[in-house]
């Protein structure tokens, strides 16, 4: 999956917001904070799957978390790196 396929359109306070505030060093440590967060809830279900996720699976757990941050579910293509 390309992950620019996957972008969402935020007010710039709301996207600072969910990275711990908008000084992203010490965003990261932040438990809470988006990467963090998604990455041990996916680590969490591939562990108990015993096998990579699925795309479907991976986007099911995503979309569940974008619902309890209040990020809207309309991906957009971003911008390609």
């Amino acid at each position: 999956m390309n992950i620019d396929q996957f972008c969402v359109k935020l007010e710039q306070a709301h996207h600072e917001a969910i990275h711990g505030g908008g000084n992203w060093k010490l965003g990261r440590t932040w438990p809470d904070e988006w990467n963090r967060m998604i990455m041990k809830a996916l680590r969490e279900a591939e562990a108990k799957a015993g096998r990579m996720l699925t795309r479907n699976e991976v986007l099911d757990i995503v979309a569940e978390r974008m619902t309890d941050y209040r990020i809207p579910i309309n991906f957009t293509p971003g911008r390609m790196r």
